[in-house]
C-alpha cells in the first residue's frame, strides 16, 4: 500500500502515522458492493465503490492532501455543489485529483491538462481524501475532542468512504460509525502504548 501525502497547510500528523491510520483501516473487512456507479463527472465518495480485490492484495495507492478552508470550500462547491467548508472529501477514482512531484502535492483542478496523471504501479489507486485540518480543529474543539483524535476519526472516516462504507441508512450508518469508532478507539490505545511503553 503506497501513500502519498501533500501537505499545503501545517498537520501534527507525521506521514508515518497518517500511513498507519489508514493501514488500520483498510486492514478491515469491505462492504459487499452492489452495481458500481459510474459518473463522467469525478464527484466525492457516495459510499459506492467499484468491485476490488482485497485491499493489500496488490500495490494499492491512496492520496491524502491537507488543504485550507478556501480551497477546501471551492471544492466542495465544484464537486458537491455545497458552498461551504467541510472536514473531508473522499475521491473513489481510478486517477487522484492529487499529484505528487518533488515532496509537493497539486490537486488535479490546478493541473495542466496535458501533464500526465500520478502513475501506479501494478496497484489500484482507491481514490484520494482531501482533509482541511483548520475545519476538524474546530470541530473538535466545538466537540469538546482533542484535535488528533479528531483529525484521526476524518481520516479513518474518509478512507472507509473509499472503501465502499456509507452513511445514506440508519443501517449503513450503524455500521460505519461502530467501525469508525473501533478503529479510533484502536488507534489511540496503540498510539498510547507508544508513549508509554512501560517498566
Amino acid at each position: 500500500m503506497t501513500v502519498a501525502i501533500a501537505r499545503r497547510v501545517r498537520v501534527p500528523m507525521s506521514d508515518a502515522e497518517v500511513q498507519e491510520i489508514i493501514r488500520h483501516v483498510i486492514a478491515r473487512p469491505q462492504p459487499k458492493q452492489s452495481r458500481p456507479t459510474r459518473t463522467k463527472r469525478r464527484t466525492p465518495s457516495t459510499g459506492i465503490a467499484s468491485p476490488r480485490l482485497p485491499v493489500g492484495a496488490r500495490n494499492d495507492t491512496l492520496s491524502v492532501a491537507f488543504i485550507g478552508p478556501t480551497r477546501m470550500r471551492e471544492l466542495n462547491r465544484m464537486y458537491r455543489g455545497e458552498d461551504r467548508v467541510t472536514d473531508v472529501l473522499a475521491f473513489p477514482d481510478e486517477v487522484p485529483p492529487l499529484r505528487v512531484r518533488g515532496g509537493k502535492g497539486e490537486l488535479s483542478s490546478d493541473r495542466n491538462p496535458s501533464q500526465p496523471p500520478l502513475t501506479l504501479r501494478g496497484g489500484e489507486c482507491l481514490g484520494e481524501l482531501v482533509i482541511c485540518p483548520s475545519y476538524v480543529k474546530r470541530s473538535a474543539a466545538r466537540a469538546g475532542e482533542p484535535f488528533m483524535r479528531e483529525l484521526t476519526r476524518v481520516l479513518i472516516h474518509g478512507t472507509l468512504h473509499l472503501l465502499g462504507y456509507d452513511h445514506a441508512t440508519t443501517r449503513q450508518a450503524e455500521r460505519m460509525f461502530a467501525l469508525q469508532e473501533a478503529i479510533v478507539r484502536l488507534v489511540s490505545l496503540r498510539g498510547r502504548s507508544r508513549s508509554n511503553p512501560g517498566p
